[in-house]
């Protein structure tokens, strides 16, 4: 509601929303341009670029046109820095349209963590949301949780520092404070693919599925996203599957530093047939109509309907027409609240985040023994760029002795595998 939103934004109107500009903006982001300006602000800026990053605490808060802005300034010039200097190095053209889990980046940039414990971190909501789910026999009671459920990880996910790829077999294990238990293996490297199973208490609930993860770099902003099917199945039979929306990550190496999401999100109910389809950011304007025309809602608002499919009607021109029957709207924003008809069922301020924690004895192949990353934790940073260095030097060689190729010699063995 328009209340709640004035706490998210502040006091914002439609007229301080000037720069809600689509995505479209960044689209036409001059590459030369940007990194003209990125060098400037390298130049004039005293920050150390030896300074650790991580003893500066990241902060963030809304966007006034939607998103969430990054706010340590201290955090982002020591971080931009880093930046610019590789992107010096290996040549501006050659990152252009560059998709970055394809590139060796330094470590500096990472967080040290594998992608596989990100994703158990933005799933914080699921021991109430979807055991509440799980409790529901109304199957449009149970939708409404599960694409509460979807929604109220995603700012979960917005962070500065990049996690590490992981190795392909890689695995990571953890457990929710409800007994919730999840478990992660990437299955794939190139392209890169992770897998993941979470189980309920007394299995009253699974969610599973695949991502195939992209993010492309274009000269001042990221681009990436997930494709492949998220599954939220309960014990009554229930079915429901749903995919994710794409991210832009603004300000790479000058200006605000901003991430948004946009883009549909669809559910579908295959056991009772109903549907849910949102909108986020749908009031976004095109490029040209954002010149004249201010955009009327934050970037992070969605809006949407649970509705149920009632045959097809042929339409004016011809052709057929879906004919749906709405049983709830949707609306809120993936930064505060989901609302459906004006109940809440995600709130950031009320419902209660239950963080996982790493099992005790996971497998030989879990994260937490990669030696890249214990050292990165010790802020031994020489040597977590070394090992990572190495570890990718290693998955590099064990993929051509999978294609079969002889004389290759793996990387600190001093063999050749054939």
């Amino acid at each position: 509601n328009a209340e709640y939103m004035g706490i998210v934004h502040g006091s914002q109107t439609a007229e301080n929303m000037a720069d809600a500009s689509p995505m479209a903006h960044q689209e036409d982001e001059d590459l030369s341009a940007a990194l003209q300006r990125a060098e400037l602000e390298a130049q004039e800026d005293d920050t150390d670029i030896a300074e650790d990053p991580f003893l500066l605490e990241e902060t963030k808060e809304p966007n006034p046109s939607g998103g969430l802005k990054f706010t340590n300034v201290k955090q982002l010039k020591a971080q931009r820095k880093v930046v610019w200097q590789f992107i010096k190095g290996i040549g501006a053209n050659l990152m252009q349209g560059q998709d970055i889990v394809n590139v060796s980046l330094p470590v500096r940039l990472f967080a040290p963590q594998s992608f596989l414990q990100r994703l158990t971190d933005s799933w914080q909501y699921a021991s109430y949301l979807l055991n509440k789910a799980a409790e529901c026999s109304d199957p449009v009671e149970k939708m409404k949780y599960v694409v509460g459920f979807a929604i109220s990880g995603l700012h979960l996910c917005c962070s500065n520092w990049k996690p590490f790829n992981p190795i392909l077999g890689e695995t990571f294990q953890a457990a929710y404070p409800d007994g919730t238990t999840v478990v992660c293996e990437q299955t794939s490297h190139h392209p890169p693919v992770s897998h993941w199973q979470m189980f309920g208490p007394g299995n009253r609930f699974q969610f599973y599925g695949y991502g195939r993860w992209s993010a492309k770099f274009r000269g001042n902003y990221l681009r990436g996203g997930q494709e492949g099917p998220c599954t939220v199945k309960f014990d009554d039979g229930t079915k429901i599957t749903f995919d994710y929306p794409y991210f832009y990550l603004k300000g790479i190496v000058w200006g605000d530093r901003v991430i948004e999401y946009q883009g549909p999100v669809k559910f579908v109910d295959h056991k009772s047939g109903i549907k849910c389809d949102l909108a986020i950011n749908p009031d976004a304007t095109s490029f040209v109509m954002g010149l004249f025309k201010k955009q009327s809602s934050p970037s992070d608002t969605f809006r949407g309907e649970i509705y149920t499919s009632e045959g097809s009607s042929s339409g004016f021109f011809g052709g057929s027409k879906e004919k749906k029957r709405v049983l709830a709207q949707a609306t809120g924003s993936w930064i505060s609240h989901v609302d459906f008809n004006g109940v809440r069922y995600w709130d950031v301020r009320a419902t209660v985040k239950a963080p996982p924690t790493p099992i005790c004895e996971p497998l030989p192949s879990d994260c937490q023994f990669r030696e890249d990353l214990i050292a990165l934790k010790q802020r031994q940073f020489d040597k977590a760029q070394e090992w990572k260095v190495l570890l990718e030097e290693r998955q590099r060689a064990d993929k051509k002795l999978r294609r079969g190729e002889k004389g290759d010699k793996t990387p600190g063995s001093g063999k050749n595998k054939t």
